[in-house]
């Protein structure tokens, strides 16, 4: 595998983005690498291209940013037996610590030590994301991907992380039709079109496609 991947970076602590060439994280033994396919741009996403002042305080530069996003696994850790090479998936971005009085509870969505994908460590707008295996959610074959790639931010108020997950799937295989809040399909390399789309208020989810880099 290459060494070096294409990613989207909050390079320096000011307005925007840059496309730059980082290393492929390396699986950890518990881990799981994913090839990003489309990645979706989210509200936060855009308080980090903005750099205010929420921003400011809590993403360090430099910064692999994004955490809407669906690809297949490419590698494992040795611990990570869970899931299959090839297997397309999704994940949850909030990485909890598992061993606070919440997370041993049950209550990981109370966790005070929660790291966030694209936040506090490397995120997916990149070519490939690492990301604990107990954060993978699996996409059913039957879910396209544009519609897997904007499953995180639905209910994300008040929700218990992977129950949330679990509900949209179950809602989409119904039949729920949410494809109408996706307003652009680019590619990764328009990515600044679409954050421009996103900050003028003129859009509903803006999908990047990586498929092509």
């Amino acid at each position: 595998m290459q060494n070096q991947m294409k990613a989207l970076v909050k390079a320096k602590p000011e307005p925007g983005l840059w496309m730059e060439y980082v290393p492929v994280p390396e699986p950890g033994p518990s881990d799981v690498l994913i090839k990003v396919k489309k990645s979706a741009i989210c509200g936060t996403d855009v308080h980090i291209w903005n750099w205010d002042e929420f921003s400011a305080k809590t993403v360090p530069v430099p910064m692999v940013i994004g955490h809407e996003f669906v690809g297949e696994i490419v590698d494992a850790g040795a611990a990570a037996v869970k899931f299959k090479i090839g297997q397309r998936v999704s994940g949850e971005g909030h990485i909890v610590c598992g061993t606070c009085r919440n997370c041993r509870a049950g209550r990981g969505h109370l966790c005070r030590n929660t790291k966030g994908v694209g936040v506090n460590r490397p995120g997916s707008f990149a070519e490939y994301l690492c990301i604990p295996e107990v954060n993978v959610v699996p996409i059913p074959e039957d879910i396209p991907h544009e519609i897997a790639a904007i499953f995180d931010p639905f209910g994300i108020y008040g929700r218990e992380i992977f129950e949330t997950w679990y509900k949209m799937i179950a809602l989409v295989q119904s039949g729920l039709d949410v494809s109408g809040l996706i307003t652009h399909r680019i590619g990764i390399d328009d990515f600044e079109d679409g954050f421009a789309a996103m900050i003028s208020g003129n859009s509903g989810k803006v999908v990047m496609d990586w498929e092509d880099t």
